[in-house]
């Protein structure tokens, strides 16, 4: 298993590799892990918890910046991931 990601601007999951049947709608760099099984343009991943199928033009394997704010009651926050894994809090 290896870790991928949603590609721009979105991608879709589906129940099998032959793509009639979409499952959940994905926005770009959202999280998958990619299991050792293909069939054609078609991959099996893990997306919350079940086996499903994905297109691999719609898999990136590059993590992009995810930026999270949180509303903390006196002020607000914010929760950094960067694309190296890096964390970063701020607290405004």
């Amino acid at each position: 298993m290896s870790t991928a990601f949603a590609a721009c601007p979105s991608a879709f999951v589906y129940a099998d590799p032959d793509g009639r049947e979409k499952i959940d709608h994905l926005l770009w760099g959202a999280f998958v892990e990619v299991l050792d099984q293909e069939q054609g343009e078609w991959l099996k991943v893990k997306h919350q918890g079940r086996d499903r199928w994905m297109r691999k033009e719609d898999i990136q394997e590059q993590r992009l910046l995810e930026v999270n704010f949180v509303d903390i009651g006196q002020g607000d926050g914010c929760f950094i991931v960067t694309p190296d894994d890096r964390f970063i809090l701020v607290d405004a």
